[in-house]
């Protein structure tokens, strides 16, 4: 039974979610707009650092522990909004390379947090948060570049648009329900955007619409979860 005090602390990190998912949906269609991923990139650190920092103040319950995870965590972010902004000016090959390195690092976060017993639900959180905006960026630069149409955006912005529609329905003090499959399909999803930065469109266009089906229905699944129409420990 989550204690009382942790119980509120999570509600209050959902709302700080919604209204985070309502920031980045606005300046993803800015950026739409402009077609410029610049003006996502500018105001998702702000936006990320607003509600990470509330935790280093305010919840002793959801308290941020410092250690080597959070770190790298927090390191992803950093240089996923960097190589964001500057993107123009570096090739697609070392592009895909420093991509695929923010990426690894989520493997990393995850093995020290386990190895040090560091796991929290800030660091959670943290975590799942960096992965949608890595989604979000790496797509919509690929769509900025002409790969192919705004459709590809969606990728990025299934999560923000999930959290939203499932936040009405989150009980006081509970996660969202995950899909066992929400693992694989991430690295699934993960693999299919970086390989549109080595191969050819012949060959890695197909892997990216199997990878975006299976995310769909994934997220499809998390929403009917929570709606109580569908049991996902079957």
């Amino acid at each position: 039974m989550i204690p009382p005090q942790e119980n509120e602390a999570l509600t209050k990190l959902h709302f700080d979610l919604l209204l985070y998912s309502l920031w980045i949906i606005f300046f993803t269609f800015v950026s739409i707009l402009k077609r410029d991923v610049f003006y996502l990139a500018i105001t998702a650190l702000p936006g990320f650092a607003y509600w990470v920092a509330k935790y280093f103040l305010n919840h002793r319950a959801l308290h941020f522990p410092y250690g080597p995870a959070n770190a790298v965590t927090l390191l992803r972010m950093t240089g996923l909004i960097a190589v964001t902004l500057i993107h123009p000016v570096i090739p697609d090959l070392l592009l895909g390379i420093l991509f695929t390195l923010i990426c690894l690092g989520d493997l990393l976060d995850g093995y020290l947090a386990r190895t040090f017993k560091m796991t929290s639900t800030i660091g959670e959180y943290m975590d799942k948060e960096t992965d949608a905006l890595f989604v979000l960026c790496t797509t919509f630069i690929l769509f900025q570049k002409g790969f192919t149409g705004v459709w590809i955006v969606s990728l990025g912005l299934i999560r923000y648009l999930y959290f939203i529609v499932v936040f009405y329905f989150l009980k006081p003090g509970r996660k969202e329900i995950k899909d066992k499959y929400a693992r694989i399909i991430a690295v699934v999803v993960f693999v299919s955007i970086l390989l549109c930065y080595f191969l050819p469109y012949a060959w890695s266009f197909p892997v990216l619409v199997f990878a975006a089906a299976a995310l769909f229905i994934s997220f499809g699944r998390g929403a009917l979860a929570e709606l109580g129409l569908l049991n996902l420990n079957r």
